[in-house]
C-alpha cells in the first residue's frame, strides 16, 4: 500500500492563501467592531435621554422634552 501525503509545495500554497485571506479580513472585522461600539454608545445615550425625560416628567411636572 502506498501512502499519499501532501508535498511541501501544496502546504506552502495553502498557508499563503490563508495568510492572504487573514490580511484581507482583518480590516473588515475591525470596521465591524468599531460599528458595534458606536451602536452601543448611541443606544446608551438614548437610554440616558429616556431616563432623564422620565425623571423630569415625574419630578419637575413639565413635559419630557
Amino acid at each position: 500500500m502506498k501512502q499519499r501525503g501532501y508535498t511541501l509545495t501544496e502546504l506552502v500554497v495553502v498557508c499563503s492563501i490563508l495568510v492572504v485571506l487573514a490580511a484581507v479580513m482583518t480590516p473588515v472585522i475591525m470596521r465591524a467592531k468599531e460599528a458595534a461600539k458606536e451602536s452601543v454608545c448611541a443606544s446608551n445615550l438614548h437610554q440616558l435621554w429616556v431616563a432623564t425625560a422620565l425623571y423630569r416628567e415625574r419630578y419637575d411636572g413639565g413635559p419630557a422634552y
